[in-house]
């Protein structure tokens, strides 16, 4: 399943002087990122530029149907905490 990202600028004043803002939203289908960039670009005249890119590697977990299969390779907090020897204490009243 590939993913797409619409990004586009849009002129504004900010604090008086004029800048470029940036926009963008994650689109599931090509055909909706295209109907998604053609509305953009075509009615509003502050757009500045617009693009449509394919998401090739995306990092963000939430992006994977089953988080269960999602694994970074990196370790959890609580691996890295005790890492460092750090320890977590969910009674710190305890000690």
């Amino acid at each position: 399943m590939s993913m797409y990202i619409v990004s586009w600028q849009v002129r504004q004043t900010i604090d008086n002087k004029p800048t470029l803002v940036d926009h963008w939203q994650v689109s599931e289908t090509w055909e909706h990122a295209e109907s998604m960039y053609n509305i953009i670009k075509h009615e509003n005249d502050d757009v500045y530029c617009a693009a449509i890119s394919q998401i090739v590697v995306g990092t963000e977990p939430h992006w994977y149907q089953d988080e269960e299969v999602y694994d970074d390779g990196q370790p959890t907090w609580e691996q890295e905490w005790e890492d460092f020897g750090e320890v977590y204490d969910d009674d710190p009243n305890s000690i």
